[in-house]
C-alpha cells in the first residue's frame, strides 16, 4: 500500500488491532464462563446427575460470545482488502479498530479518504465507550445480584420473581450505552471536526463510566437487599428506593451524552 495522507502506512495496524482485539477478549469472556459454570456442572453432577444436561445452557451461550467475537474478526479482517487502486485509509482503520472494541459493526468504512484525517478516532472511541463500558457495568450488576438471588431463593422461592429488579434495572445501563453508541455511530464522517470529535469522545466517557459506577452500585446493593428481603419482605420498598437513587446515576450520564452529541451537530468550522 502506498504511503500518503489518504493511506499511511500505520492504518492497516488499526484494523488489524480491531479484529485481534475483538478475538482475544471474545474468546477470555467465553473461556472465563465455560470455565466458572463448567465447574459448578462438574460438581453437582455426582449428586444430581439427571440436571447435567439442563445445566449445560450456562457453558453453551459462554461459548457463543466467542462466536461473535470470530464473526466480527471476519468481517473487519475481510473489509481490510480495497478495492483495485484504492488504499486502505485512516478512517477505515478507526472505524475497525472501534468495531473490534465494542464487537459492534454498524460502522461503515470507507476507503480513499480525501485527505489525512485523524480525528475520526476520538469520535469512534468515544461511541465503543459508550457501548463498552456500560456493558461492564450492566453485566457486574446482573451476575452480582442473580448471585444474591439465587442464593437467597433457596429458603424463599416465592420471591425470585420480586426480586427479579436489581438485574433489570442493571440491564438497562447497557441501553443507556447503546443509545448513545448508535446516535455517535450515526454522526461519524471521513472529515471529522476535532470539536465534534472530542464531544463524541465526552460524551461516550459519561455515559459510559457513569453506566459502569451505577452497575457497581446496583449489584451490591441488589445482592445485599434480596438477602435482607428473604428475611424479612418488609425491606423490599427501600431496597427499590435505592436502587433508583443508584439506576439514575446512568441516567445523568445518558443526559450529559446526549447534550454533548446535540451540541456536537452544530455547525461548527474545522479546527
Amino acid at each position: 500500500m502506498a504511503d500518503s495522507e489518504r493511506a499511511p502506512k500505520f492504518a492497516p495496524f488499526l484494523g488489524l488491532a480491531g479484529a485481534s482485539i475483538a478475538m482475544i477478549f471474545g474468546c477470555m469472556g467465553a473461556a472465563y464462563g465455560t470455565f466458572k459454570s463448567g465447574a459448578a456442572v462438574a460438581a453437582i453432577g455426582p449428586q444430581r446427575p439427571d440436571l447435567v444436561m439442563k445445566s449445560l445452557l450456562p457453558t453453551v451461550m459462554a461459548g457463543i460470545i466467542s462466536v461473535y467475537a470470530l464473526v466480527v474478526s471476519l468481517l473487519i479482517v475481510g473489509d481490510m482488502g480495497p478495492p483495485p487502486g484504492q488504499h486502505y485509509s485512516l478512517y477505515s482503520g478507526n472505524m475497525h479498530l472501534a468495531a473490534g472494541v465494542s464487537v459492534n459493526c454498524s460502522i461503515d468504512s470507507q476507503y480513499d479518504s480525501k485527505g489525512m484525517n485523524d480525528n475520526s478516532f476520538f469520535g469512534a472511541m468515544g461511541c465503543a465507550a459508550a457501548i463498552v463500558f456500560t456493558s461492564f457495568g450492566a453485566s457486574y450488576g446482573m451476575a452480582k445480584s442473580s448471585i444474591g438471588i439465587m442464593s437467597s431463593s433457596i429458603l424463599r422461592p416465592d420471591l425470585i420473581v420480586r426480586n427479579l429488579m436489581p438485574p433489570i434495572l442493571a440491564g438497562i445501563l447497557s441501553i443507556y450505552g447503546l443509545v448513545v453508541a448508535v446516535i455517535i455511530s450515526g454522526d461519524l464522517r471521513e472529515q471529522l471536526p476535532i470539536y465534534t470529535a472530542f464531544l463524541q469522545l465526552g460524551a461516550g466517557i459519561s455515559v459510559g463510566l457513569c453506566g459502569l459506577a451505577a452497575g457497581f452500585a446496583i449489584g451490591i446493593i441488589g445482592d445485599g437487599g434480596v438477602r435482607g428481603v428473604a428475611q424479612q419482605p418488609k425491606l423490599f420498598v427501600a431496597m427499590i428506593l435505592i436502587l433508583i437513587f443508584a439506576e439514575v446515576l446512568g441516567l445523568y450520564g445518558m443526559i450529559v451524552a446526549l447534550m454533548l452529541v446535540t451540541q456536537s451537530k452544530m455547525n461548527v468550522g474545522e479546527c
